[in-house]
């Protein structure tokens, strides 16, 4: 929670607020993908002063980037589970980063987790058998 303390000079009176920002998120899900498949990623946000949160930025690091925003009446606690869904259209490595914002306006510092996409893996079983039964199937229903 913020604190405001009253401070008074004289006939000057003000307040000061001590915030923290909220902890950098901690981003969970695979990390080792396959090009054109959606992945899923559970990211926690928590705030050391327990302060909602507001907005929380995702990036994927092909250029693709989100701003999730709570709604006005419902700011999200310290310790929400956040889901988020991507697919990769090229090969290599990414980092998936995230940050959010407290009610207060403090921005995270981002937090990391790091992708490495790769080819889709095409059983070997299952592309030896399409090859050789394919054109005995083909020959087969050209009869009707």
């Amino acid at each position: 929670m913020s604190v405001a303390l009253p401070i008074t000079h004289g006939k000057i009176s003000q307040k000061i607020s001590f915030n923290n920002p909220p902890n950098p998120p901690e981003i969970s899900g695979p990390t080792e993908c396959e090009i054109w498949r959606s992945y899923t990623y559970t990211i926690t946000i928590t705030d050391p002063d327990d302060n909602p949160m507001t907005k929380l930025k995702v990036g994927f690091g092909d250029g693709t980037e989100v701003l999730l925003l709570a709604s006005s009446c419902c700011p999200w606690p310290s310790g929400t589970e956040l889901s988020v869904s991507h697919r990769w259209k090229r090969l290599g490595d990414f980092t998936v980063r995230a940050k959010v914002m407290d009610v207060v306006g403090e921005w995270s510092d981002w937090g990391y987790l790091n992708i490495h996409v790769a080819k889709v893996k095409q059983p070997i079983l299952k592309f030896k058998t399409e090859r050789l039964l394919s054109p005995l199937f083909s020959h087969l229903f050209s009869f009707f």
